[in-house]
């Protein structure tokens, strides 16, 4: 038997990493590619460690959100999908994610979807839970 607010906190917590994530996969990075000022060659240089570090982060990060989002894509009920890219892809962060989101998406369809307060958390944990059943990360 699954435990529910479990595996909503645990697919709450991957989208949390998600966002996190996203900053990183997002940030430029310049790293420095010229070498140092030394009496050394320019082949004996100290690398900058520091770059190098940088741009696996950005690759991992990037490599993450992918993966999360063609999870997301893979959500068998469009709604659902709408209401993760609304509260946890797409935006800022704010005080009041949840109340952000119903506006987005009251706001992004052209068929005038609107959706209530109530609807939209109840169908917010179902979508959760569909995309931990995804990630197969299910609290037993």
């Amino acid at each position: 038997m699954i435990d529910k607010k479990a595996t909503i906190a645990k697919a709450k917590q991957i989208l949390d990493k998600y966002r996190e994530e996203r900053g990183y996969a997002h940030m430029p990075i310049n790293p420095r590619v010229t070498a140092r000022i030394s009496n050394q060659p320019v082949s004996t240089a100290e690398s900058d460690p520091y770059a190098l570090a940088r741009v696996q982060r950005k690759e991992a990060g990037q490599a993450f959100t992918d993966y999360i989002d063609q999870a997301i894509a893979a959500l068998p009920v469009e709604e659902y999908r709408w209401i993760l890219v609304a509260r946890y892809c797409d935006g800022g962060d704010s005080h009041h994610p949840d109340q952000d989101a119903q506006e987005r998406l009251n706001d992004m369809n052209p068929m005038y979807y609107s959706i209530s307060p109530t609807t939209y958390y109840i169908k917010r944990d179902k979508a959760l839970l569909a995309l931990a059943d995804i990630l197969g990360c299910e609290v037993y």
